[in-house]
């Protein structure tokens, strides 16, 4: 069993990837998205996994976006919640940075929670996130960047992003991107047309231009093999890091195949390159948004994943955590030219969209 969970996380990301069968099952949480439909299925997955003694054996904070960790300080914030049903997190926290770069050590001003104690773990008021999972003895003793692997049961987990260099960016400029500059509801720096209307024919030959925002460079990218099945969660990464480090990993000529892609930043046409899609063979790619804001996803985006993707297979299949998205973005006659097969959350229980990695892409 390999099965990947995406949670209705408003517009951003939250995912539990579970493994492994009883109690040695194995449960991975990626990000928290953000408002209250989210929370509450996190919480009520939270209770699945206890009922059924198990762990969440790592959680992982791509990066400070609040549509990434909103709702996982929430669920911190929630003193109803055993904390110690988690047994690691990677989180590259302002403390982290500052204990790595200026070797002191520095506490977030910005990411604040407020607790209420329970009977099990005493919390103090105003201290952040960064601080909090340290205290809870969960974070990892150094920053998570590429090169670095992780072992939980059967899993492998190989750390693709972020590079050192873009950690040190982001602690250069933490105060001015956390948090993020509203403008309508939308960041400011994140703000895009839509472009749905464009044909395939435009929007094939678009010159591509790189995220260049120090938050989603920031952000944790990996691979996760377990039997054969590899899945890529790309987070908010630059598919530039990406790229050069599947290569020093993989070392090898042929595409490197994947079971399933977690697309960056929610189909953004900045964080999928040309080069990246030639480097994989993969024909199931998930998209988590609601399709509401930036103009994500990107039909750029979708165009040249469906085009690198015939190369290797038959169909193209994208995962869509809320109901109805490819309808505004392809035409029945674009569907059936790129040969794209649409599934989404609409008929799923509990409005959460499930993929089961060992059954076949027609499941």
């Amino acid at each position: 069993m390999y099965v990947i969970k995406s949670l209705p996380a408003h517009d951003g990301d939250s995912f539990i990837i579970k493994f492994g069968k009883g109690t040695n099952a194995k449960n991975i949480i990626v990000d928290g998205g953000r408002r209250a439909k989210v929370v509450k299925k996190l919480k009520e997955e939270l209770s699945i996994i206890q009922q059924a003694n198990q762990y969440v054996d790592l959680l992982v904070v791509t990066h400070i976006d609040e549509d990434h960790i909103q709702g996982l300080i929430k669920l911190f914030e929630d003193s109803e919640i055993d904390k110690s049903i988690f047994k690691k997190v990677w989180f590259n926290s302002k403390e982290l940075l500052s204990m790595h770069f200026m070797k002191e050590e520095q506490e977030d001003e910005q990411l604040q929670i407020n607790y209420k104690e329970d009977n099990k773990i005493s919390f103090t008021n105003g201290i952040s996130f960064g601080k909090l999972i340290k205290n809870l003895n969960l974070s990892a003793p150094n920053l998570i960047h590429s090169g670095q692997e992780l072992n939980i049961g059967e899993a492998t987990l190989k750390v693709l992003s972020p590079n050192l260099e873009e950690l040190e960016k982001l602690f250069k400029k933490w105060d001015k991107v956390f948090p993020a500059k509203i403008s309508n509801g939308i960041p400011i720096s994140s703000r895009d047309k839509e472009d749905h209307h464009k044909t395939i024919d435009e929007l094939s030959k678009m010159e591509f231009i790189e995220d260049k925002a120090p938050a989603n460079g920031s952000s944790i990218a990996f691979s996760i093999e377990i039997k054969g099945e590899k899945l890529l969660m790309l987070g908010d990464s630059f598919p530039s890091v990406v790229e050069g480090n599947l290569k020093k990993i993989y070392n090898d000529a042929n595409k490197i195949p994947f079971s399933l892609i977690k697309v960056s930043h929610h189909g953004s046409k900045h964080n999928t390159s040309q080069q990246l899609l030639d480097l994989v063979s993969c024909n199931r790619y998930l998209i988590s948004t609601n399709g509401q804001t930036h103009g994500f996803p990107h039909k750029e985006t979708l165009v040249k994943i469906s085009l690198s993707s015939k190369n290797d297979s038959d169909k193209t299949y994208f995962y869509f955590n809320y109901p109805n998205i490819q309808d505004k973005i392809f035409n029945l006659k674009e569907t059936e030219f790129l040969n794209i097969k649409c599934i989404d959350a609409d008929n799923i229980q509990n409005e959460v969209l499930e993929v089961d990695l060992w059954k076949s892409s027609e499941n």
